[in-house]
This record gives C-alpha cells, sequence and structure tokens, in this order.
C-alpha cells in the first residue's frame, strides 16, 4: 500500500529554531513531510489526540512544560510514537534517561545537520510503519486462524512438538488448543498406532531440511476415528537448519473414498506456490508487472514461469477483453481489493478462459503490489450454457414440464406449462394454487410418491382462466448424491380432447347396442305381422264379399301393413336394411286412414272432416308417412 508524507509534530517554542528545522526538512523549497507545530505542551497534547502522526521532533524546555516531564507527558499520550528529542542540553546523563524513558533519538542542538535529522526522522517512521505492519499482519493472521477449518500449526526445532495449534485443532481433534501449548506432543499422541511409524518417518525427512507430507489416522477425543491430511514445511536458519516448520492439517474422513484423485490432487499440491492452491502471482501496484507467478498460473496462461516474470499482462496480451482491465485496476485503487471478478483471459495458444478474478493490495518491503489470485470457471461457464441449452429444449416440449421443492414451491416451469395452465411467472409460487388442485392429488399419492419415487394419475386441474383441463400427471422423486429427496419433477399431459373423443366413442357404441337391439325386435315383430297378415287373407278369402266385416279385415291387414313398415324402419336404424325414397300417392295414403280418423273424430269431437284437395304425388318413406297417420290416429282428442 503505498504511503502518504509523513505526519511530523514539531514541538518547539522557539521560533529561530522552528525556522531551522523547517530548512532542514526542506520546507524552503520542496515539503517533503506535513508538518504540524505547537509551541507549548497543552497545544501539543492536542495535536497528539487529534491527528494521527508519524514521529513527533520535540524540545524538552517548554513555557508550560520542562525537562524530562515533557517526554513522559508525550509518552504517555501516545505510547507507540517515535518521539526524537531536539534540545540543547548535551547532559548526557538527561541523554541516557531520556532514551530510558523511550525516546527513540537525542539529539543536540547545533550538532545536528539536515541528513542526521532526516536520517533520524526516517528511520523513526520506518520502525514505526514496520510495527504496524506487522500489528496488522498479526491481526490478519489470528483472523485468518479463527475462520481456517484446516489446523495452521507452528512446531519448534523438534519437529515433533508444536507450539501453537489454531482454533480447528478442537474441532478436528477433540482437545483445546491449549493442551497442545501446554503438551507439544499432544497432537501425535491421538496418531493411531499403526499409522504412528509412517508419520514419524516423514518428521524425520521433514527434520532434514524437506516438506513434509503425512496422510495418517487420530482418535478423536470422542473416540471415533479421523483421517488426517498434513503438510507442512520447514523455515530454515542462516546457517541452513531448521528452526521450526508451519503447516496445515485438516480431516479428510469424507474423501477417502476417492483417495486415487486426492494423490493426484497432492502431487499438484506440492507444486503449488507457496502452498497456495490456485494459480497465483505478485505483480507490481503502478506497472502490473509480474514480480513472481507460482506453476499452476503458468499453466493456465499458456507461458512459462521464465516468460511471464518481468513481463506486464497487456504485454503479453493476456486480456481477452482489455478494456474490462481498467475498470477493476480502479476499483482495486480505490478498495485495496477485489473478491471474485469475472474476467477472461487468452493463453498463449489463443484459446479463451472464463475467469474468477481477486486481488488484494499488500506491502512487500518498501514497494507496493498486489497478489492476484484467479480461478478457472470455464467448464463452469459450460455447463451452465449446456443447462441453457436443455431449457430452451425443453421449452419445445408440449407437454407441462415442472419442478418442484418438498413444499410444493415450483422452481422450473417450462413453456409447455405455461401454455397448458395460462402462467407466465410461477417460480417461486405453490403448484397447487397454480394448478388450482394440490399435486400430487392426495396425501396418500404424495405418501406414495415418497416410498416409490413414482406417482402415475388422471387429474382434473383449472387453468388460469378457470378453465378446467384433464392431465395424464406422471412425477418423479429426485434425490441428491447421498439419496435424500431433493425435488420432484411433474410432467403433464394435457389429454382434454382425447377424453371428449373417448366419451363420444362409448356414446356411439351404446347407440350401436341400442340399434342391434332394435333390430332383433323387428325381426320377431315382422314375424307376428306375417301370422296377422296370413290370417287377414284367409279371412277374406273366407268371407263373402258384400260381408261388412271385409271392410274390418281390410284394416287390419292396411295396419299390419303400416306396421310392417315400420319394422323396416328399425331394421333399417339397427342398420340391417336401408331407407328408401319411394314416389307415393299421398291421396291414397291419406284415403287408407280417412275412416279410422273419421270414427275417433266422430267419437270425440262435434266437428267433421273437412273434404281435401287433390295431393300431387311426390317421394317419400311410406314407412314414416304412415307412422305419421298412425301417431295423429292415436290421439285422443283433437284441438
Amino acid at each position: 500500500m503505498k504511503h502518504s508524507p509523513p505526519e511530523v509534530l514539531l514541538i518547539e517554542d522557539d521560533p529561530l529554531q522552528v525556522r531551522v528545522v523547517l530548512a532542514m526538512l526542506g520546507f524552503d523549497h520542496l515539503p517533503r513531510h506535513r508538518l504540524h507545530h505547537a509551541d507549548r505542551m497543552s497545544a501539543a497534547l492536542a495535536h497528539l489526540q487529534s491527528r494521527a502522526l508519524d514521529v513527533v521532533l520535540m524540545d524538552l524546555d517548554l513555557p508550560d512544560s520542562a525537562g524530562l516531564d515533557s517526554l513522559r507527558r508525550v509518552r504517555a499520550a501516545a505510547p507507540q510514537l517515535p518521539v526524537i528529542v531536539l534540545t540543547a542540553n548535551a547532559d548526557e546523563a538527561m541523554r541516557r534517561e531520556a532514551v530510558e524513558l523511550g525516546a527513540d533519538e537525542y539529539l543536540f542542538k547545533g550538532r545536528v545537520d539536515r541528513h542526521s535529522l532526516e536520517r533520524s526522522l526516517t528511520l523513526a517512521i520506518r520502525r514505526k510503519r514496520a510495527q504496524d505492519a506487522l500489528h496488522q499482519a498479526q491481526q490478519r493472521f489470528a483472523e485468518l486462524a479463527e475462520n481456517l477449518d484446516e489446523v495452521f500449526w507452528i512446531s519448534g526445532p523438534n519437529i515433533s512438538d508444536r507450539s501453537y495449534g489454531s482454533p480447528a485443532y478442537e474441532n478436528i481433534w477433540g482437545r483445546p488448543p491449549a493442551m497442545l501449548e501446554a503438551d507439544a506432543a499432544d497432537w501425535i499422541k491421538a496418531v493411531h498406532a499403526e499409522d504412528l511409524p509412517s508419520v514419524q518417518a516423514a518428521l524425520h525427512v521433514a527434520g532434514t531440511g524437506a516438506e513434509y507430507q503425512a496422510r495418517y489416522r487420530i482418535v478423536h477425543a470422542d473416540g471415533s476415528p479421523r483421517w488426517i491430511q498434513e503438510r507442512g514445511r520447514p523455515v530454515l536458519d542462516a546457517a541452513g537448519r531448521v528452526s521450526h516448520m508451519i503447516g496445515f492439517a485438516r480431516d479428510i474422513s469424507q474423501h477417502k473414498q476417492v483417495e486415487q484423485a486426492r494423490d493426484q490432487s497432492e502431487e499438484r499440491f506440492r507444486a503449488l506456490f507457496l502452498n497456495s492452491p490456485m494459480p497465483t502471482a505478485v505483480t507490481s501496484l503502478s506497472e502490473g508487472r509480474f514480480l513472481r507467478v507460482n506453476e499452476s498460473f503458468a499453466v493456465l496462461t499458456g507461458y512459462t514461469v521464465a516468460e511471464l516474470q518481468g513481463r506486464t499482462s497487456l504485454e503479453l496480451g493476456l486480456w481477452a477483453q482489455p478494456e474490462t482491465r481498467g475498470p477493476l485496476a480502479g476499483e482495486l485503487q480505490q478498495q485495496g481489493f477485489l473478491k471474485s471478478r469475472a474476467g477472461h483471459l487468452r493463453t498463449k495458444q489463443g484459446t479463451d478462459r472464463h475467469l474468477l478474478i481477486s486481488a488484494s493490495r499488500v506491502q512487500i518491503g518498501l514497494s507496493d503490489c498486489v497478489i492476484l489470485m484467479a480461478e478457472d470457471i470455464t467448464a463452469h461457464k459450460q455447463v451452465e450454457e449446456q443447462l441453457r441449452a436443455q431449457a430452451r429444449l425443453l421449452d419445445l416440449a408440449h407437454d407441462a414440464i415442472i419442478v418442484c421443492d418438498l413444499d410444493d414451491c415450483v422452481r422450473y416451469w417450462n413453456q409447455g406449462a405455461v401454455t397448458l395452465y395460462g402462467w407466465s411467472a410461477a417460480a417461486g409460487r405453490k403448484l397447487g394454487e397454480l394448478c388450482r388442485i394440490e399435486s400430487p392429488g392426495s396425501r396418500a399419492d404424495r405418501e406414495q410418491l415418497l416410498q416409490t419415487g413414482q406417482w402415475f394419475g388422471q387429474i382434473h386441474q383449472r387453468t388460469h382462466s378457470g378453465q378446467q383441463v384433464i392431465v395424464n400427471s406422471r412425477c418423479t422423486l429426485v434425490r441428491d448424491e447421498q439419496g435424500r429427496p431433493q425435488s420432484v419433477l411433474v410432467i403433464n399431459t394435457d389429454v382434454t380432447q382425447h377424453k371428449k373423443l373417448e366419451d363420444q366413442f362409448y356414446r356411439a357404441q351404446r347407440l350401436e347396442s341400442i340399434g342391434q337391439l332394435a333390430g332383433g325386435v323387428a325381426h320377431d315383430f315382422n314375424n307376428l305381422l306375417t301370422v296377422i297378415s296370413g290370417h287377414c287373407e284367409l279371412l277374406a278369402a273366407d268371407l263373402p264379399r258384400e260381408n261388412p266385416m271385409q271392410e274390418a279385415v281390410a284394416q287390419i291387414s292396411r295396419a299390419a301393413a303400416r306396421a310392417a313398415t315400420l319394422t323396416r324402419q328399425l331394421l333399417a336404424f339397427s342398420r340391417q336394411q336401408t331407407l328408401e325414397l319411394q314416389v307415393t300417392d299421398l291421396n291414397r295414403v291419406v284415403a287408407d286412414v280417412e275412416k279410422m280418423l273419421r270414427r275417433l273424430i266422430e267419437k270425440t269431437s262435434s266437428s267433421k272432416p273437412a273434404s281435401r284437395p287433390a295431393c300431387p304425388s311426390s317421394k317419400w318413406m311410406p314407412a314414416r308417412l304412415n307412422r305419421l297417420f298412425s301417431t295423429s290416429s292415436s290421439t285422443p282428442a283433437m284441438p
């Protein structure tokens, strides 16, 4: 992080000495410091309370304070602030006492020049900023250690004796970190007896200056076994001996089944830069020039480590969309960090990769730098595109395809469902509200779905407009990788028109059955009419011509003939005969029934039939015409 000019508080009541100091610090032509002046102790204390200062340059003798008491008051007000005493008192004993009270420098007026004063201020400011950086690093380390799922540990010269374990130690080992601080070998006491030799062998190798890798079982405080994956690296002293080791330990019990994949991951892990599992690079803040990159970053870009170092991303053409770099760089300058920002990388081979970029401004030595980490999400983007393509295909389906959670809330609703039910916005709503019915239709059906994973049935529903539809519903229970119910896939097929056609088909079948029954009755009735007609002919032949009963026999014969015509109609209705139009003399038909009608009318009414006009011949179905007159003749009274 780039620092602003140092803030210097000058405590001096002599105007001449103030001008001398200003000249020494370059305020006569180009000030390199921000100078605040106080001529009394009261004013100095007010500055110390209201401003963030980098160093205090003070005289001990002031109008309201004198000698070492002035130094004590300043140190009490700002214990961590560097203080340089600039005084005319050359007493060596006072100088030693001032240093014991916390003065960083004790300079004598008249013996100090521009360079020595500037050097003293610079050293004091650097010490303060280094202390601030150390304090911040300690705070970041504490925050990191408290939030790590892994155990971060530090061992002493004896690699097996660990002097520190992060709070995750209690989660994994089941023992508080204080037990590790009290007993440096507490962690190894929990190692399974079968794995202890391999752990000790790995520690022995690490003691020679090599990296430490181990996989072993421990017995948790609750008695359960845990698999531990551990890694560390030694820190060497100036003589090349191992002074201590730092490392990480994590619980891999749930991932033991992927042993082969984990071994491959460990091989890659050993090659990571600064123990980072992500492609990582360190660049300068001002130019973005790569100062150091790890092997993963080189693989991601397609360049070698040597090709990347010393060059910028723009020089290498790594930005597939160069216009996006400016806003990201501006945000980094303003906020000091970036977290999971989307970016596009163009590799050396010319292929584009989708990235999530995280970056943070850091101070490395006296240089302002950026730590850059990149995560390749190209495969994830491809999966997302495949899912979008599949969703477009599902929208082409005529069936309503719906995905609900276990609480019946809609997660997905394809275009077929929009067309069927008329609801365009369905996500987050209850399926029963959208379809006006619980789906599946009953509690028993839901129990069947949860038990067997399938449900099939036909249900009646209503659309957004209130129209009733009939659907064949197929519900499938979707489970996650652990086999737990996760959601329900519902596929509904509209069978409303099919049901209407099916009802019409059943109605036609019933009519056909009725026709067959009518045909059977007509055959039997026709046999009876044959007997009646035959006997009428015999009676007419046996009776004398002048016998009055001849007319009655003739009426019976004609009635039988008309009845035979009706039976032919029934046979035609049952599709056993066809009805045909015939040229019919209406006058003759009326004359045949005239006597019968006349008798009926004379018995029920005082009026008499009017004379009838002659009717022309026309095409009729004789049976239907006779049925008309027969129906009329059966009426008990005429209006």
